[in-house]
């Protein structure tokens, strides 16, 4: 019974406060909420964010003054996208898909990484994780040029490869290359396709994950685009020494260039992909 007078007596309480007027807190207002309040809070991380690239463009010489600035910037570079594991050594299969009279098209997988990057999260398993790509010879005869084609975020290794009928023949570049003797491997990386959330889309979500434990896509992708690199003078018809950069009739550029090691750039080896990269 005193149970149920003191809930009553706080239900009074309550209901008496309720209809008190209460004073706001010093140095607050009521907040008056928005009619739009998604797009107030876009405006709002838009000026933020804009604001700090403005101030990062007037504060960056101060990064290139110092003693090996050159030295300092590369080795903060990998860390930053996330680029600070160390891959397994190529070691792949290859498994033949189709062939026409001028190239081979041929799946490739190697493992590079164990399942997690730290003692608490290894795989005791042995399971790893696995770099796939599609690799194009060309049946000219005699060793050829190697390259690295990455396909823009809204389309496959497959349909630049030409193995998919979803782009037209002329954006087809790493068949285009293979056919103008060149060994080519694309690789698979995350599309951009809309994830079972209606507001995210797959990079996007990985993106989110990766940038808790201090990874990123970006970085993920430039080691397996090196990886790839390693693995080409393995293949057995690629000249590694004839790796060099290209730039076919402007309509691609070279984003990448692989390093001896994490801080130097080789002056050999190209990675193209589409001239607008979606990251």
């Amino acid at each position: 019974m005193a149970a149920y007078l003191r809930l009553a007596f706080c239900g009074a309480v309550l209901v008496s406060l309720w209809g008190q007027q209460t004073d706001l807190l010093p140095g607050t207002t009521r907040w008056d909420f928005p009619a739009d309040i998604a797009a107030e809070q876009h405006d709002e991380l838009r000026r933020y964010f804009e604001g700090r690239i403005a101030a990062a463009g007037e504060a960056r010489s101060r990064y290139w003054a110092r003693a090996n600035a050159v030295e300092q910037n590369r080795a903060e570079f990998p860390r930053i996208i996330g680029a600070v594991d160390t891959f397994f050594p190529p070691k792949p299969k290859i498994k033949t898909l189709s062939e026409t009279a001028a190239i081979r098209f041929s799946l490739v997988e190697w493992p590079v990484l164990p399942l997690g990057n730290s003692p608490a999260t290894l795989g005791s398993s042995g399971a790893v994780v696995t770099e796939y790509g599609v690799l194009l010879e060309s049946k000219r005869p005699g060793k050829h040029p190697a390259v690295v084609a990455i396909a823009d975020a809204n389309v496959s290794a497959a349909d630049i490869s030409g193995i998919t009928t979803r782009l037209p023949q002329r954006e087809q570049f790493a068949r285009s290359m293979a056919v103008n003797g060149y060994i080519v491997f694309a690789p698979f990386f995350t599309q951009r396709r809309t994830f079972s959330l209606p507001w995210t889309e797959d990079r996007d979500w990985l993106v989110r994950l990766g940038y808790q434990v201090g990874r990123h896509l970006i970085g993920s992708e430039v080691q397996q685009v090196s990886s790839a690199i390693d693995f080409l003078p393995s293949e057995r018809r690629s000249r590694p020494h004839r790796r060099r950069r290209l730039r076919p009739r402007g309509t691609y550029r070279t984003l990448l260039r692989r390093p001896r090691h994490p801080h130097q750039v080789n002056p050999g080896g190209a990675v193209l992909r589409p001239a607008r990269p979606s990251l």
